[in-house]
Parts: C-alpha cells; structure tokens; sequence
C-alpha cells in the first residue's frame, strides 16, 4: 500500500494541530539547542568597509503537506495489513480498554469481598471479555508493529533538513562561497499517521521531529565561539550515522529539558528508534558510555573542525574527550 493513502486518512485538524505546536516551540526549542552545543546561527562578522555587522544564517521552519518522495518515487510500504493500520490508529483506546477492564475487574473483587450492594448484578465475566478482546488486538498489534515498516527508509519521512551546497565553477575552476543556508520541512500527515500508531498525539510528536531537524541544522551550520561551522561539504560527505547520531542525541536533551512543558515528547521520542533504522541508536552507545553533554560537544566541534566524519572516528574522539575532561 502507498503511504500517501495511509496520510490521506489523518483528520484534517492535525495540520493546524501541528503548525500550532512548531509556533509555540520553534523559538525554545533553538533556545536549548544554542545552550547545549554552544553554536550560533548568527555570528559578528566585519563588512568589506571594516565595519561590524551581524551574520545571519537563517533556518525557516515549514509545514508540507502530503509525503516526501524516496528515491524520487512514492513510498510504498511492505508487509503490512490493512487491519494493523486501524487497529495502530486506535491503540490508545485499546490500551485505555485494556487497563480500565482490569481495574473494574479488580473494584467488582473489592466489592464483592466487602459484601458492598451494587444496582444490578456485578459484571465479572463481562469485564473479562472486554479485557481478553482488547488484549488480543494489542497483542497483534505488537507482532506485526507497523511502524517498524512504515519508518524502514534511508530518508526521513516525517521531517527533512535541507541545505545547499557550494557550486563549481567549470571556466574558474573554483568552488563558489559555501552558502550556509539550510531550512526545515514537517510532514504534518505523516506526523499525524505516525503519532496515531505510537500511542502519542501529532502535538508531541512534532516536538520531536522539529528538535530532529533543528540539531541536523544547527550541527552542520551553528557557528561555535570562533566562527567555524561545518562546511556543507564536509557535512553531506559525513556518515549518515554519525550525523543522525548527533541530531538523535540533542533532540534527547531538548526532550529531556522541555519535559515540563510538552511531557509526552520524550516518551514518544524513546518509543521512536526501536521501530528505526539502526543509523538512528547511535547515540545511545554515546550514553551507555557515561558520555557528559560537555563530552559529545567537544567531540562534535573536534570532528567538524576535521572535516568529513564518521561514527568510528567520533566515538574515538569522543573517548578521548573523556579521557581528557574527566567526568
């Protein structure tokens, strides 16, 4: 089945639901970003004329409507049936069912041993029923788990990061200035599918994706505190677990720090990756390894300064950084 015509079935409302929430968290959210790496989208710079200015490199976050092509052709998602989807889209009333049988089932014991009179007969075996029924669908629900194939592609389908890169030119033989512009995309259909299957809603789902896309941007384009910033080069060249490692790992910390505000974001963060392509748990061997926040930021900023990177070579400045910095 195509994934547009899964999308395509998302309550219209997730949109504005959507655009909402990139409203109201856009600004905190590059706010935490700016703390936790210590890189800036604008920098001082001096003009021609000697004079100071503000460097601004600019990062619009937009909403598409829709699915973003794989390849450049439509996504098609394999070995998933039509019955899972449904029965993904209503998990949290299945899991409300669930649990709300058996507490009424555990009351009616209470009662019955108490020796409490109730208006009609206690309804046991019903509650039974109801529990076994919604059980069972939630059982194979977690068999088939269709998000583990809906989120099987090398690209992101929720959310993008784009950028441009410095063009060659042939009669020069020169490469132009690196333009360090970049921009964000949200799928709010697909974020709105995917919130449904994960038990979360669109609201906190989106907080994830924008802090994704954003840590891509501000990895690859946040100037530190000398003006440096990933050559956009360097940053395509890089591996790609290596740069989701990074997006993954701050979009963490930006959960983890926006938990009094948007609660649900980090729960649905962390049930996010297991239903992934391995490229996104990279970081989670940076933090079985007790790396600090100061830790992978200065293995970031070492390996920018190098150029291209990859997962190997990052995780071996990154020891060394413990070594070096302590605990």
């Amino acid at each position: 089945m195509k994934l547009a015509d899964l999308v395509d079935a998302v309550p219209a409302d997730v949109e504005e639901r959507v655009d909402k929430t990139r409203q109201r968290f856009n600004g905190l959210v590059r706010a935490i970003l700016r703390e936790e790496m210590a890189l800036r989208l604008s920098m001082p710079s001096i003009d021609s004329d000697r004079s100071a200015k503000l460097e601004t490199t600019t990062v619009p976050v937009r909403l598409k409507a829709g699915v973003p092509l794989v390849d450049n052709s439509p996504v098609e998602v394999k070995n998933v049936e039509v019955i899972d989807i449904v029965l993904g889209r209503h998990r949290s009333g299945l899991e409300a069912l669930a649990s709300g049988a058996a507490a009424s089932s555990r009351l009616v014991d209470v009662l019955e041993a108490s020796g409490v009179a109730a208006p009609g007969s206690y309804p046991s075996h019903e509650l039974q029923i109801c529990e076994r029924w919604a059980r069972t669908f939630l059982e194979r629900l977690k068999e088939a788990d269709p998000l583990t194939h809906i989120l099987d592609f090398r690209e992101d389908i929720l959310g993008r990061y784009l950028y441009r890169l410095p063009q060659f030119i042939q009669p020069l033989n020169q490469w132009t200035k690196d333009p360090y512009r970049g921009e964000v995309e949200l799928y709010w259909g697909v974020i709105g599918l995917v919130a449904e299957l994960l038990g979360s809603t669109p609201e906190d789902l989106a907080v994830v994706i924008l802090s994704h896309e954003l840590a891509h941007a501000y990895t690859h384009i946040g100037a530190d505190i000398d003006g440096s910033r990933w050559g956009s080069m360097d940053f395509k060249n890089s591996a790609v677990e290596l740069k989701e490692g990074l997006a993954q790992y701050y979009t963490q910390r930006v959960c983890i720090r926006l938990q009094d505000r948007c609660p649900g974001a980090l729960r649905a963060f962390e049930e996010l990756p297991p239903r992934q392509p391995e490229r996104y748990w990279t970081h989670v061997r940076w933090i079985e390894t007790k790396s600090s926040p100061e830790h992978v930021r200065t293995a970031m900023l070492e390996t920018r300064r190098r150029g291209s990177g990859n997962a190997t070579t990052f995780e071996e400045t990154l020891a060394q950084a413990r070594a070096r910095l302590g605990h």
